[in-house]
């Protein structure tokens, strides 16, 4: 048992991507007036509450999956013998609560946020992720949620800011929601333990579905534009990121490991975009 296992399980290379998630929303939802003392102190506690979430969950994750790690991952925590099992369980406890004591010194709208994301994080880890689409709509919750909680820490009640973050939010839980999809088409034959998709409705329903969900992402995007939420810099690398999502969307039956490439190359431009739509470059 030692302090570099407890650093370990929780994986603080995904927490810190989590709380960058969350300062790009505060970014998009006010643009410069994010560094205005009252926004970037609440920034900031989004930002501590995001790391200590993903922490909680991802130790959760090694708590749930102790029997599968045994074999997959043996060197992790828990089946090394590093950590006891209910030390886990006790460490992701420590690390939930204050997430909720930090949405609440933000705003009730951030622990509303916090309070679902807990339920549905919770939820999947017991139960769901074996039951394939359910799964699939939890992460893509708990991805797009990020971005909401950003911005609703920062957006001050004010429309237009409260739009942003909720479009970029949606953006991302239609493109993950898109990707799981494909991902499980891909894990389609070595699936065994889950009831997913592609297995209850077949890989080219399940693709069409895919499909769906990017193309709907696509439509909003550009929505956005029209509606001038967004300038012409947004404009430019949002055509990007739809070009490429479509590039994805072709993949899809064919080869789902490229697909699931090519639409994290989408996300990350589509994210550009939407930064510097929130700075008005």
């Amino acid at each position: 048992m030692t302090a570099r296992a407890y650093v370990t399980i929780i994986r603080p290379g995904n927490c810190l991507i989590g709380s960058g998630a969350v300062a790009v929303a505060g970014l998009v939802a006010v643009g410069y007036s994010v560094l205005e003392h009252a926004a970037l102190v609440n920034l900031a506690l989004a930002c501590c509450a995001v790391f200590l979430f993903v922490g909680a969950g991802n130790t959760l994750n090694d708590y749930y999956d102790y029997d599968v790690d045994k074999v997959n991952h043996p060197e992790r925590p828990i089946p090394s013998g590093l950590i006891a099992r209910g030390n886990a369980l006790t460490l992701a406890v420590i690390l939930f609560v204050p997430t909720f004591l930090l949405g609440l010194l933000i705003n009730l709208e951030s622990l509303a946020v916090v309070s679902i994301s807990a339920v549905v994080m919770i939820s999947y880890e017991r139960k769901t992720k074996r039951k394939g689409f359910l799964g699939n709509l939890q992460i893509s919750w708990l991805v797009g949620g990020l971005f909401l909680f950003g911005g609703i820490a920062v957006y001050d009640n004010e429309a237009e800011a409260l739009l942003r973050v909720t479009a970029l939010a949606a953006l991302a839980f239609l493109s993950t929601l898109g990707r799981e999809i494909t991902k499980d088409i891909e894990d389609l034959r070595g699936d065994r333990d889950r009831t997913t998709l592609p297995m209850s409705l077949g890989p080219g329903r399940s693709a069409n579905l895919a499909r769906l969900f990017y193309a709907i992402a696509i439509v909003l995007s550009l929505v956005l534009f029209f509606m001038g939420t967004f300038g012409l810099s947004y404009v430019v690398f949002v055509l990007l990121a739809d070009i490429v999502f479509i590039v994805s969307m072709a993949f899809i039956s064919g080869n789902p490991s490229l697909s699931s490439n090519v639409s994290k190359a989408a996300m990350v431009f589509a994210l550009m975009a939407f930064m510097l739509g929130g700075l008005g470059v």
